[in-house]
């Protein structure tokens, strides 16, 4: 009994190599989904890093809302700034203008922090908009 059988050491390397084959297949499907995965946060990277250069660009909103002041600058009575904020105080508007205002103000891509639109009188509107920078 000295003697290992030549059978029993081929059916051991057999089972070594069928476990050797089963990790490796198990580790490609692990690294081929890492993969996707990979992609899928590069492209969602990317996506932020466009959406914050877009919306995050200060100078980009200042001239955005120095383009809504001057659209709506007849009825513009003050403009103050605190920090990262404007506010805009409009006054004297009708119907017809301030709903194209506020369809400007919506339709833009301005960062809109308040607004409130209060009735002044005789068919006229008063308006408070506060603009993030």
């Amino acid at each position: 009994m000295n003697r290992i059988n030549p059978f029993l050491i081929l059916l051991l390397l057999l089972a070594l190599l069928a476990v050797v084959i089963w990790q490796d297949r198990r580790l490609q499907g692990e690294i081929v989904a890492a993969q996707e995965r990979l992609v899928q946060l590069e492209r969602l990277g990317k996506r932020l890093a466009s959406l914050k250069n877009y919306w995050g660009d200060r100078k980009l909103q200042e001239r955005r809302i120095n383009q809504f002041t001057t659209f709506a600058a007849r009825f513009v009575k003050r403009k103050e700034r605190h920090g990262r904020k404007v506010k805009l105080y409009l006054a004297g508007i009708g119907p017809k203008d301030a709903d194209r205002i506020v369809s400007k103000l919506l339709n833009s891509f301005l960062k809109v922090g308040t607004l409130k639109i209060e009735t002044a009188g005789k068919g006229e509107l008063s308006m408070e908009v506060e603009l993030l920078l």
